[in-house]
């Protein structure tokens, strides 16, 4: 999923990388649209018209019964959520409700896999890189697996999602820096993290809560290797 104005060619012109590249344009319609969204309207439609949006959006690039899966370690050890299908809507939007303004996924050197009934994408080296305004203008890169079911039929849609994270970077520009460099206070605060292992408070509380409540999902991922 290449980001906007980037040179990126999948390795191969598969039905999965074309599935990947037309989500990727699903949320870089929806974010250039809620970038031109007026302040003035009405505030009780705004949050509903971006649940419909949403789950159109899941509706159309993940199946029924798919399965999101975050994995990663905090400073009290590893962590591994497993979400279902009503709440995969409510996960990306937590994303910028957390302060993201876009969002992509580079995947470098890819590996498709066919099976009986579905195909797999497998890529170790899958970076989700967010930009965020606020406090400052961050970009925030989240490397680590990222490894997809799709089924294989006409519609090409997602049953498994395994975002595995190792590591992230927050990068402000030299600019940034440069312009604050005789504020002690700013550079402190320029220092702290707005991430923890590249995901926000939102949606971290957000994955925590579908847990506990037992609304993500019983079924436990089996990640092929």
């Amino acid at each position: 999923m290449p980001g906007e104005g980037r040179d990126w060619r999948p390795t191969c012109p598969s039905r999965a990388a074309r599935t990947c590249t037309l989500c990727y344009r699903s949320l870089s319609q929806r974010q250039r649209r809620g970038a031109a969204v007026s302040p003035a309207r009405d505030s009780v439609r705004v949050p509903e018209c971006d649940n419909l949006w949403w789950d159109a959006f899941t509706t159309e690039f993940f199946e029924d019964d798919a399965m999101l899966t975050i994995t990663f370690c905090l400073e009290d050890g590893p962590k591994r959520y497993t979400i279902g299908r009503t709440l995969i809507p409510r996960y990306f939007r937590s994303i910028f409700e957390g302060g993201a303004t876009e969002l992509y996924y580079v995947l470098k050197h890819p590996k498709e896999s066919f099976h009986n009934n579905f195909v797999s994408l497998d890529c170790d080296q899958c970076t989700m890189v967010t930009q965020h305004g606020k406090p400052m203008f961050t970009q925030v890169c989240v490397e680590g697996r990222l490894y997809l079911e799709f089924m294989f039929d006409d519609m090409m849609r997602i049953k498994t999602w395994h975002f595995s994270i190792r590591q992230h970077r927050e990068l402000i520009p030299r600019s940034i820096l440069a312009m604050h460099a005789q504020d002690p206070q700013m550079l402190d605060q320029l220092s702290k993290n707005i991430t923890r292992c590249g995901l926000s408070n939102s949606t971290l509380n957000y994955l925590r809560v579908s847990v506990q409540q037992g609304t993500g999902g019983d079924a436990a991922l089996n990640l092929r290797l």
